[in-house]
């Protein structure tokens, strides 16, 4: 509902305690036991946010667009961050993902441009389409051992990245996966990769 930059305005949301279906603390929208964290207001003020320790499900775009956040921090109860979650947060700089969670959805940090490194959880499997692209400062990725995929343009356009190495689990590089990575000068691949799609070092200048 409110995955849109039409919202950037928006710094709160007070739902009324007689609501059956939704609650807010602070602004922020959750369902009604805050279990779900379902959106964070484009214009909230503040440059850090720490989940709820209530919260096991972060809904897809909770977090897109955001203004100010630099630094968010997800507690061990969270099992699933939904697609294009932190979307265009601009000035993100960092996240600490819990180990709960198994796969970085579509779009989860799509054009998060503050972001300079990640350490992805080890029970992550697979890291889908678009989740890392247009990171352009980007430098330094952390995959987790127990890595299957990397799906389509998941990290394209990370043009400072320099270096990755992929975990020996890892059996499928999709296409497109690290295109435009410019400064990429070193890549390690694994003896389990058995398929390596189209344009995956396209334009690897």
């Amino acid at each position: 509902t409110f995955c849109c930059e039409e919202y950037k305005s928006l710094f709160s949301i007070n739902v009324d305690s007689d609501n059956k279906i939704f609650s807010s603390k602070e602004g922020v929208l959750y369902n009604k036991e805050q279990t779900s964290l379902l959106f964070y207001p484009q214009a909230k003020k503040g440059t850090e946010f720490i989940v709820p320790n209530s919260v096991k499900n972060i809904r897809a775009a909770a977090f897109a667009f955001s203004n100010e956040l630099e630094k968010i921090i997800i507690p061990k109860n969270v099992v699933s961050i939904g697609k294009s979650a932190f979307l265009q947060c601009r000035h993100l700089k960092q996240v600490r993902l819990p180990d709960s969670i198994t796969s970085i959805q579509k779009n989860t940090f799509y054009k998060c441009t503050g972001i300079n490194s990640i350490t992805i959880p080890q029970n992550v499997k697979k890291i889908d389409k678009q989740a890392f692209a247009n990171c352009i400062n980007l430098k330094e990725v952390r995959l987790p051992k127990n890595l299957e995929e990397i799906e389509y343009a998941s990290f394209e356009n990370c043009r400072s990245l320099i270096n990755i190495t992929i975990p020996e689990s890892v059996h499928k590089i999709g296409p497109s996966a690290f295109a435009f990575c410019s400064s990429l000068n070193s890549i390690t691949i694994p003896t389990n990769v058995r398929t390596i799609e189209g344009c995956v070092f396209y334009n690897c200048s």
